[in-house]
Protein backbone atom coordinates (compact mmCIF):
# COMPACT_ATOMS: atom_id res chain seq x y z
CA UNK A 1 0.00 0.00 0.00
CA UNK A 2 1.07 3.26 -0.97
CA UNK A 3 1.62 6.05 1.20
CA UNK A 4 -0.65 8.25 -0.83
CA UNK A 5 -3.45 5.66 -0.20
CA UNK A 6 -2.52 5.19 3.34
CA UNK A 7 -2.95 9.32 3.83
CA UNK A 8 -6.04 9.49 1.60
CA UNK A 9 -7.24 6.33 4.41
CA UNK A 10 -6.47 8.51 7.48
CA UNK A 11 -8.55 11.54 5.97
CA UNK A 12 -11.37 9.80 4.47
CA UNK A 13 -12.13 6.44 6.52
CA UNK A 14 -13.16 9.57 10.08
CA UNK A 15 -15.51 11.45 7.03
CA UNK A 16 -17.24 8.69 6.61
CA UNK A 17 -17.49 6.99 10.12
CA UNK A 18 -18.48 10.52 11.34
CA UNK A 19 -21.19 11.09 8.41
CA UNK A 20 -22.58 7.40 9.30
CA UNK A 21 -22.22 8.12 12.98
CA UNK A 22 -24.79 11.31 12.27
CA UNK A 23 -27.07 9.28 10.33
CA UNK A 24 -27.34 6.65 12.78
CA UNK A 25 -28.15 8.99 15.44
CA UNK A 26 -30.63 10.66 13.55
CA UNK A 27 -32.44 7.95 12.51
CA UNK A 28 -34.22 7.36 16.09
CA UNK A 29 -35.90 10.94 15.62
CA UNK A 30 -37.63 9.95 12.26
CA UNK A 31 -41.37 9.19 12.81
CA UNK A 32 -41.65 6.19 10.34
CA UNK A 33 -45.25 6.21 10.73
CA UNK A 34 -45.95 9.74 9.54
CA UNK A 35 -43.27 9.03 6.49
CA UNK A 36 -45.07 5.32 5.90
CA UNK A 37 -48.68 7.80 5.96
CA UNK A 38 -47.17 10.65 4.04
CA UNK A 39 -46.15 7.83 1.47
CA UNK A 40 -49.27 6.09 1.30
CA UNK A 41 -51.46 8.62 1.26
CA UNK A 42 -49.36 10.65 -1.93
CA UNK A 43 -51.54 10.94 -4.93
CA UNK A 44 -49.53 9.98 -7.77
CA UNK A 45 -52.23 10.87 -10.19
CA UNK A 46 -50.95 14.33 -9.41
CA UNK A 47 -48.31 13.93 -11.20
CA UNK A 48 -50.18 13.16 -14.21
CA UNK A 49 -53.81 14.26 -14.04
CA UNK A 50 -54.89 17.57 -13.19
CA UNK A 51 -56.65 17.87 -9.60
CA UNK A 52 -59.84 19.42 -9.64
CA UNK A 53 -60.78 20.50 -5.77
CA UNK A 54 -63.98 22.37 -3.90
CA UNK A 55 -62.60 23.38 -0.23
CA UNK A 56 -65.48 23.90 2.32
CA UNK A 57 -64.51 25.25 5.94
CA UNK A 58 -67.04 25.83 9.16
CA UNK A 59 -65.64 27.28 12.04
CA UNK A 60 -66.50 26.82 16.13
CA UNK A 61 -65.66 29.80 18.65
CA UNK A 62 -66.01 28.28 22.31
CA UNK A 63 -65.93 31.28 25.23
CA UNK A 64 -65.57 30.59 28.47
CA UNK A 65 -66.49 33.29 31.06
CA UNK A 66 -63.53 33.39 34.18
CA UNK A 67 -66.19 34.19 36.79
CA UNK A 68 -69.21 32.41 36.27
CA UNK A 69 -67.36 29.67 34.10
CA UNK A 70 -70.25 30.10 31.63
CA UNK A 71 -69.29 28.20 28.14
CA UNK A 72 -71.12 29.68 25.14
CA UNK A 73 -70.24 28.39 21.67
CA UNK A 74 -70.81 30.35 18.52
CA UNK A 75 -70.94 28.19 14.96
CA UNK A 76 -70.13 29.09 11.48
CA UNK A 77 -71.51 26.50 9.67
CA UNK A 78 -73.33 26.27 5.80
CA UNK A 79 -75.83 24.21 4.78
CA UNK A 80 -73.64 22.41 2.93
CA UNK A 81 -70.99 22.14 5.31
CA UNK A 82 -73.43 20.37 7.48
CA UNK A 83 -75.11 18.37 4.83
CA UNK A 84 -71.58 16.93 3.64
CA UNK A 85 -70.57 15.73 7.37
CA UNK A 86 -73.83 13.70 7.45
CA UNK A 87 -73.77 12.30 4.55
CA UNK A 88 -70.14 11.10 5.50
CA UNK A 89 -71.34 10.20 8.76
CA UNK A 90 -74.48 8.10 7.77
CA UNK A 91 -72.96 6.47 5.02
CA UNK A 92 -69.33 5.24 6.39
CA UNK A 93 -67.47 3.48 4.20
CA UNK A 94 -63.93 1.45 4.94
CA UNK A 95 -61.48 4.36 4.32
CA UNK A 96 -63.39 6.28 7.09
CA UNK A 97 -61.62 5.48 10.46
CA UNK A 98 -61.71 8.16 12.92
CA UNK A 99 -64.69 10.56 13.41
CA UNK A 100 -64.64 13.06 16.54
CA UNK A 101 -67.85 14.24 17.99
CA UNK A 102 -68.54 17.65 19.03
CA UNK A 103 -71.15 20.04 20.98
CA UNK A 104 -73.90 22.27 18.96
CA UNK A 105 -75.90 24.89 19.87
CA UNK A 106 -77.82 25.03 17.21
CA UNK A 107 -81.54 22.88 18.20
CA UNK A 108 -82.64 22.00 14.92
CA UNK A 109 -79.14 20.25 14.29
CA UNK A 110 -79.50 18.70 17.96
CA UNK A 111 -82.81 17.45 17.41
CA UNK A 112 -81.91 15.40 14.24
CA UNK A 113 -78.42 13.98 15.26
CA UNK A 114 -77.83 14.44 18.95
CA UNK A 115 -74.85 15.74 18.38
CA UNK A 116 -72.45 16.51 15.84
CA UNK A 117 -69.85 14.39 14.18
CA UNK A 118 -67.18 15.00 11.75
CA UNK A 119 -64.65 13.32 9.90
CA UNK A 120 -61.58 14.20 11.60
CA UNK A 121 -58.93 12.16 10.24
CA UNK A 122 -56.03 13.99 7.98
CA UNK A 123 -55.04 10.82 5.51
CA UNK A 124 -57.67 10.74 2.52
CA UNK A 125 -60.90 8.94 2.67
CA UNK A 126 -62.90 8.15 -0.37
CA UNK A 127 -66.61 10.26 -0.36
CA UNK A 128 -67.84 9.04 -3.76
CA UNK A 129 -67.09 6.18 -5.69
CA UNK A 130 -68.93 6.59 -8.90
CA UNK A 131 -67.34 10.30 -9.09
CA UNK A 132 -64.05 9.09 -7.89
CA UNK A 133 -64.41 12.03 -5.09
CA UNK A 134 -62.13 12.27 -2.36
CA UNK A 135 -61.93 14.34 1.05
CA UNK A 136 -58.46 15.36 3.52
CA UNK A 137 -59.46 17.13 6.76
CA UNK A 138 -57.46 19.55 8.62
CA UNK A 139 -58.74 20.61 12.11
CA UNK A 140 -56.67 24.23 13.11
CA UNK A 141 -57.44 25.39 17.31
CA UNK A 142 -56.52 29.02 18.00
CA UNK A 143 -56.94 29.83 21.95
CA UNK A 144 -57.12 33.54 22.78
CA UNK A 145 -56.81 34.54 26.33
CA UNK A 146 -58.95 37.47 26.61
CA UNK A 147 -57.67 40.63 28.85
CA UNK A 148 -60.22 42.86 29.03
CA UNK A 149 -63.43 40.43 29.27
CA UNK A 150 -61.76 38.14 31.63
CA UNK A 151 -62.24 34.75 29.44
CA UNK A 152 -60.71 33.02 26.98
CA UNK A 153 -61.80 31.89 23.06
CA UNK A 154 -61.29 29.05 21.13
CA UNK A 155 -61.59 28.83 18.03
CA UNK A 156 -61.43 25.51 15.94
CA UNK A 157 -61.77 25.87 11.78
CA UNK A 158 -62.35 22.65 10.23
CA UNK A 159 -61.62 22.22 6.87
CA UNK A 160 -62.37 19.05 4.50
CA UNK A 161 -60.97 19.43 0.78
CA UNK A 162 -63.33 17.44 -1.85
CA UNK A 163 -61.01 16.64 -5.13
CA UNK A 164 -61.14 14.30 -7.80
CA UNK A 165 -59.34 13.97 -11.03
CA UNK A 166 -61.52 12.71 -12.88
CA UNK A 167 -64.86 15.06 -12.16
CA UNK A 168 -64.29 18.68 -12.39
CA UNK A 169 -65.29 21.05 -9.84
CA UNK A 170 -68.85 21.99 -11.42
CA UNK A 171 -69.69 17.96 -11.28
CA UNK A 172 -68.34 18.41 -7.56
CA UNK A 173 -70.69 21.34 -6.94
CA UNK A 174 -73.72 19.55 -8.32
CA UNK A 175 -72.87 17.03 -6.29
CA UNK A 176 -72.61 19.35 -3.21
CA UNK A 177 -75.94 20.81 -4.10
CA UNK A 178 -77.87 17.59 -4.10
CA UNK A 179 -76.69 16.91 -0.63
CA UNK A 180 -77.45 20.39 0.79
CA UNK A 181 -81.24 20.14 -0.75
CA UNK A 182 -81.59 16.34 0.34
CA UNK A 183 -80.21 17.43 3.48
CA UNK A 184 -82.69 20.59 4.43
CA UNK A 185 -85.43 18.21 3.28
CA UNK A 186 -84.84 15.64 6.06
CA UNK A 187 -84.39 18.81 8.65
CA UNK A 188 -87.47 20.28 7.71
CA UNK A 189 -89.69 16.62 7.84
CA UNK A 190 -87.74 16.35 11.71
CA UNK A 191 -88.81 20.05 12.53
CA UNK A 192 -92.29 19.59 11.31
CA UNK A 193 -92.76 15.82 13.10
CA UNK A 194 -91.40 17.42 16.34
CA UNK A 195 -94.14 19.99 16.29
CA UNK A 196 -96.96 20.11 19.30
CA UNK A 197 -99.93 22.06 20.26
CA UNK A 198 -100.07 23.44 23.93
CA UNK A 199 -103.43 22.98 25.58
CA UNK A 200 -104.55 25.59 28.62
Amino acid sequence: MSNDNIMYSMVLLPILMSVLTQFITRLEYINFQKLYDAIKNFQWYHLFYKQYSVVLKGERIRNVCQYSGEVTIVESFTDTFRALWNYLVEDMNENIIEITETNVSSNEYKKKTNGFFYVSQPTIFLIDYELQLYGKTHNDTEVIERKNTNGSCRSDIITIELFSYTSNVDTIKQFLFKLTNDYKTIVKTEREKSKYIWLF
